[in-house]
């Protein structure tokens, strides 16, 4: 009986104080992470409205005027308001 009764313990002794993780184990546990965050990420987007909802007409708009700015500061013409105009008109 004694004999039996020490096994046991040691068995829960060495899983009770498992000491440092190893890399193996943090990387696992960082990967689990990661991909959570990559889910609400991805919560979010659907929620703003992925691919075509207001923030990206909005930020395609800006793209759209600022490249009109440096086309006419090449060519040396002066920069007009009316290009933010056209811009919405488009989109």
């Amino acid at each position: 009986m004694r004999i039996v009764k020490r096994k046991i313990n040691k068995k829960r002794h060495i899983n009770e104080n498992k000491g440092r993780k190893t890399k193996g184990e943090l990387r696992k546990k960082n990967e689990k992470k990661n991909y959570a965050k990559k889910k609400d990420y991805r919560k979010m987007k659907e929620k703003k409205g992925g691919e075509n909802g207001e923030a990206k007409k909005e930020k395609l708009m800006r793209n759209e005027e600022k490249n009109r700015k440096k086309e006419r500061m090449k060519k040396g013409e002066e920069i007009e308001k009316d290009d933010k105009e056209e811009v919405r008109a488009k989109l």
